[in-house]
């Protein structure tokens, strides 16, 4: 079997969050096994073409942009660009294809990038889903917008016209399909995570301070803004800290998210916040175990990572009662949910600093939780059925 897999971002030159670990992550899974594995990702450096090789079966193409288009205004403000970059995916995929046949695409739903596939590969493509920018940016009202209304319109029928779509939970295929009809097969499939690389949680109890962590891009739709809520109406009850690891977001003024939030802050608690932006997952991985409590208050999310990623290091969980979380978190078993309000989520806070059993509890039941859901066995197992099944149809 032969799979191309079309990513914008692949680590460590690029990145782009929960899709770049994605993208990591299950080419890691397959490697130094029968199945060749292609990857076309970018590239930082412009009309740059590099090629590596990652393993015995896995190569990585990397495609560089147009000088026009640093720092992402490809996306934005040069329609050209983006469709002369779409351009160079097809030509590399038939290059690649010409060279050795491949069985599967599977591309990202962010960009559309294999968009121009759906005529000549529709027989061979898969639209992977993590949250296309039409959904992510109906909950970001203040933030600059990511792509080009140009490319959400690509976005929608590269989704809605492709032979198979796979989410991560019924949650995003729920709200894709509040904008547009999904015209072919619909799969189920979470994310591989090798948890046995995260550092594990060993003490849980809390001094003077307890030390909340959150993870994901600084922007509206990640509620940071509800967590610094809670903390303001928290302050004098408890002594609280936030971490905050994400790429910052400019606002349509140009203010970075950041700095909006932050002057949300009760002046008191302005030292007991850092947005420490994007760190390299190495490190991340490492960092859960030093926190007290991971909170996840976003409005809408997938099925996000970095929810498994501190369910793997032990540390006990907050987050929001809805979309992919509410399908990650069993309430008071391996996290709590709180119903999106700052003062539900007060109270929560304050149920696990006042209950160092329960804070244990949950800590060990993530842990559980995900080495009997997410084993490297059992998800390579789930995602060879469905690919599988995608050449049977």
């Amino acid at each position: 079997m032969h799979i191309c897999f079309l990513y914008p971002g692949f680590p460590p030159e690029t990145h782009a969050g929960g899709i770049g670990t994605y993208i990591f992550e299950i080419t890691r899974l397959f490697s130094n096994t029968p199945i060749k594995i292609s990857i076309i990702s970018r590239s930082n450096n412009f009309f740059d073409e590099k090629v590596e090789r990652l393993s015995l079966n896995t190569t990585l193409y990397r495609l560089g942009e147009e000088e026009k288009a640093k720092y992402n205004e490809i996306f934005l403000f040069n329609n050209y660009g983006f469709k002369n970059y779409y351009q160079r995916v097809l030509k590399k995929v038939k290059q690649i294809n010409s060279e050795h046949s491949i069985d599967i695409i599977e591309s990202c739903d962010w960009g559309a990038e294999g968009v121009l596939l759906l005529d000549d590969f529709y027989e061979r493509l898969i639209v992977k889903c993590h949250t296309p920018s039409f959904i992510s940016e109906s909950y970001n009202p203040m933030n600059k917008p990511y792509l080009s209304d140009e490319i959400k319109i690509e976005e929608k029928k590269f989704i809605g016209n492709a032979k198979t779509v796979i989410c991560p939970s019924n949650s995003l295929i729920q709200k894709i399909s509040e904008f547009i009809s999904i015209n072919g097969n619909i799969m189920i499939e979470s994310y591989p995570i090798k948890i046995t690389e995260i550092v594990q949680k060993r003490d849980y109890a809390i001094n003077k301070e307890i030390r909340l962590l959150t993870v994901g891009r600084i922007e509206q739709r990640k509620g940071h803004d509800i967590i610094i809520q809670a903390m303001n109406q928290l302050q004098d009850v408890l002594n609280i800290t936030l971490d905050v690891f994400g790429a910052d977001t400019p606002t349509k003024s140009g203010e970075y998210i950041s700095s909006y939030f932050l002057k949300q802050l009760d002046k008191r608690l302005q030292s007991k916040v850092t947005f420490h932006n994007e760190i390299h997952r190495n490190e991340l991985i490492k960092k859960y175990a030093e926190f007290d409590i991971f909170v996840a208050a976003s409005r809408f999310d997938n099925f996000p990572f970095t929810v498994l990623e501190a369910m793997s290091a032990g540390l006990p969980v907050i987050g929001s009662n809805n979309s992919g979380i509410k399908e990650q978190i069993i309430d008071q078993n391996n996290g709590l949910l709180f119903d999106g309000t700052p003062s539900d989520l007060c109270k929560k806070i304050n149920t696990l600093f006042q209950n160092k059993i329960l804070r244990e509890k949950i800590g060990r039941n993530g842990f559980k939780y995900m080495k009997n859901n997410f084993s490297l066995k059992s998800i390579k197992t789930s995602i060879l059925s469905n690919y599988n099944s995608f050449l049977a149809q």
